[in-house]
């Protein structure tokens, strides 16, 4: 059976000539703030869960985050590494309050754990024996308007129905529910946790959509999708990051290298 990893297929999904140029291309625009600012809060929100799930405080999520956003802080006039540490310490501290699995409820199983290749940030079993994965979703700016849109997109992620299916092939059980454990940073910082349910009609038919798109992708079967160019949602909140290559070269990559840097050796 043709497989492949969450981010492969949600990026084929998108554009399928996004996924196959970002195989060959990665753009030279450099880090966003967003970006930085996210993975810090999943080094405290992991580090955290490893707490509960030894149930001792071995670690500090707090500074391993703020260790983690020093060391690859790239500089920056505009984005100073002060202001960034003080918003991450603002939303590990809501992240960590937020009630993934509220006190006496529930047993971590793992933690990052990687299920063929596909890493889940937190698996758990409630009181009642049922299995809940848990997905930390960092968001540099949503205002709560817009916040019963967002979570209805996390019930048709492709991701997180992909984490439900690996779940079900490794550990021969389907999760009962997944979980999005938003942290938003801006206007005002808030959490949200938000959970979906599973059932194995739901899962079947997400895996036969999934199988459809993963044969593609083996075929290596390709085109341009244009609508999605420049949707700001799709791309950490910028035009696609292969625009220039499709668009302005034409896609011709014999000329990409003064835009982009290869990733073939």
């Amino acid at each position: 059976m043709n497989r492949f990893s969450p981010t492969q297929t949600e990026k084929y999904l998108t554009c399928p000539k996004l996924w196959d140029l970002s195989k060959r291309w990665t753009s030279r625009s450099g880090w966003t703030p967003g970006m930085l600012l996210g993975s810090s809060a999943h080094v405290a929100m992991a580090a955290h869960f490893r707490n509960l799930q030894a149930g001792k405080n071995r670690e500090d999520p707090l500074n391993l985050a703020l260790e983690y956003l020093t060391e690859h802080y790239p500089g920056s006039d505009t984005w100073t590494l002060e202001s960034l540490g003080q918003t991450v310490e603002r939303c590990v501290k809501k992240g960590i309050a937020s009630p993934v699995i509220p006190d006496g409820e529930g047993t971590v199983i793992g933690v990052e754990m990687n299920l063929g290749g596909a890493f889940l940030d937190l698996l758990h079993r409630t009181l009642q024996g049922s299995l809940v994965i848990t997905d930390h979703k960092f968001v540099s700016r949503l205002d709560k308007k817009y916040l019963s849109d967002r979570l209805r997109e996390a019930d048709i992620s492709h991701q997180l129905w992909d984490y439900v299916s690996r779940v079900e092939s490794e550990l021969h059980e389907v999760p009962a529910y997944f979980q999005t454990h938003l942290i938003v940073a801006a206007p005002t910082p808030f959490t949200e946790v938000h959970a979906t349910p599973v059932t194995v009609e739901r899962l079947r038919q997400w895996q036969a959509g999934a199988q459809v798109a993963w044969d593609s992708m083996a075929e290596g079967r390709v085109w341009s999708n244009w609508r999605v160019c420049y949707d700001k949602h799709l791309h950490y909140g910028q035009p696609c990051p292969m625009l220039r290559l499709c668009h302005d070269l034409n896609g011709d990559e014999s000329l990409a290298g003064g835009l982009y840097e290869s990733r073939v050796i």
